[in-house]
């Protein structure tokens, strides 16, 4: 199979196993295909990356579309890892939505300084979902064949 036919992984990233279960229950419901990988903390998802990234070509982007963060987790939080996330050139793609309890505005501002592309509340609609991934996927997969045309 081709690598632009392959759809992007979209990545949960929360401590708590029952809110991971919950995401990643609601993503197969809606109908999303791409595959879809959990992590238990930063930590491991930040050990996949890199190892993903080891990987990558030079001048290439990974396949990775989206990224469900939690803030509350044991160190690196959330906060952190957006940090981390955003430091790395080949995930300068990678559209990351922190999926919180919190409403507290300075968490809401600090996760807009560090760039998140998008903040909500844990649980959003399916149909927020839905569009989130199928956008996010969408974008990967034009950057992929831009990229093998150059």
């Amino acid at each position: 199979m081709e690598t632009e036919t392959l759809l992007p992984l979209v990545c949960i990233v929360d401590d708590d196993d029952t809110d991971r279960m919950i995401a990643q229950r609601a993503l197969r419901r809606i109908g999303v295909r791409n595959p879809v990988r959990t992590f238990a903390g930063a930590i491991d998802f930040m050990r996949y990356m890199e190892a993903t990234l080891a990987e990558a070509p030079p001048d290439g982007r990974i396949p990775v579309c989206v990224a469900f963060v939690d803030l509350r987790m044991p160190p690196p939080d959330g906060f952190e890892l957006l940090r981390w996330i955003r430091r790395q050139p080949k995930l300068s793609h990678l559209q990351v939505v922190i999926l919180t309890g919190s409403v507290d505005p300075q968490d809401m501002r600090r996760a807009a300084e560090l760039r998140a592309d998008l903040y909500l509340p844990k649980f959003p609609s399916d149909e927020t979902l839905a569009r989130l991934v199928a956008e996010a996927s969408a974008s990967v997969l034009q950057a992929i064949r831009i990229a093998k045309l150059q």
